[in-house]
């Protein structure tokens, strides 16, 4: 056996061993189109995700904790001290014995030994471009090659991972599907057209949009479910679910205890409670006007008039509000 073989064998047995590890569980793929700003990802802290190359950008990824990450863009891999990669690497540092990385095969020998990279764990996949039809989704084995993408690449990854349901975050262009604009949360201007040929561009359309028709039948085929949380992304091929509705049960439970928090007299924590779910549109009825009450009793009017303000733009007919706002004003 040649040493090529004799790694490739290593890397896809080290695989296996993550293989329907989460079965049966929900999990989110981490992307980062521009409306992964505009969500409230922090509820993602405890649930099974799976970033995608630079969203390790996102301001909250230390509070986030994505379990798994595929890294797929050369730049990651430049291995000099002032390189994206090297960047990426040093600011997820905190995470290294949290999250589990999943690098190309070709780039094992940049990876292994490296400083910057050896104290993460790292598992490195391999595809399989040799045309063959209707292989599994098994990073223990040679995958599809239907595989040239990295959103397509995650979401592989979380099937192999046993998630029977898949939201898809941020995921606005799915690649290279959406020439002109903004493509990432973290860039204010980002320009496909500027970096790549218009030929290149409608090629490689193409081909992501073929290879998510082919991952979309096989999750079908599996019994797997695939949606995404962008409602402006430029590729309607998967169902479109509100980020906000996933969390309904939490947001009761935090609603819960911001009103007991209250009723005990610590109007602190109940305004922190309700400070972290405000951001969602799932907000019930008369949670704006708890916190504006435990800004008045802390003595902060200006902020609870702010507040109060916010329970009548989700709710105007709460009289119980509008009452509460005559008293402060």
């Amino acid at each position: 056996m040649d040493i090529e073989q004799e790694l490739i064998n290593k890397c896809l047995e080290e695989n296996l061993k993550t293989y329907n590890i989460h079965s049966g569980e929900r999990a989110f793929v981490l992307a980062t189109g521009p409306s992964s700003s505009e969500m409230n990802l922090t509820f993602l802290e405890n649930e099974l995700s799976v970033g995608i190359n630079y969203f390790c950008k996102h301001p909250n990824i230390n509070q986030i904790k994505p379990k798994y990450y595929i890294a797929a863009h050369p730049s990651i891999f430049e291995c000099t001290e002032e390189s994206d990669g090297y960047i990426m690497m040093r600011g997820m540092e905190q995470l290294k014995d949290i999250t589990r990385f999943f690098f190309p095969l070709n780039y094992a020998k940049k990876t292994m030994d490296d400083p910057v990279y050896k104290p993460f764990k790292r598992n490195y996949y391999v595809c399989d471009h040799s045309g063959k039809k209707n292989q599994s989704i098994n990073f223990g084995a040679l995958l599809p090659p239907w595989s040239q993408n990295v959103l397509i690449l995650s979401i592989m990854l979380s099937i192999h991972l046993g998630a029977k349901e898949i939201y898809l975050v941020g995921a606005d262009n799915g690649g290279l599907l959406e020439m002109p604009g903004r493509s990432h949360f973290y860039d204010k201007y980002d320009y496909v057209g500027d970096v790549y040929s218009t030929d290149f561009y409608k090629e490689a359309k193409y081909i992501v949009l073929n290879q998510l028709h082919q991952l979309k039948a096989y999750a079908e085929a599996n019994g797997v479910s695939i949606f995404t949380t962008s409602k402006t992304g430029s590729f309607k091929l998967f169902p479109y679910i509100r980020y906000e509705t996933l969390f309904r049960e939490r947001i009761l439970n935090e609603s819960k205890k911001a009103l007991n928090s209250f009723n005990s007299e610590n109007y602190s924590d109940t305004i922190e409670i309700i400070s972290s779910i405000e951001t969602l549109n799932e907000i019930p009825q008369n949670l704006f006007l708890t916190k504006s009450m435990a800004y008045h009793k802390i003595g902060r009017i200006d902020q609870a008039k702010k507040t109060i303000l916010k329970e009548l733009t989700f709710y105007p007919e709460n009289t119980l509000a509008s009452s509460f706002l005559e008293q402060l004003n």
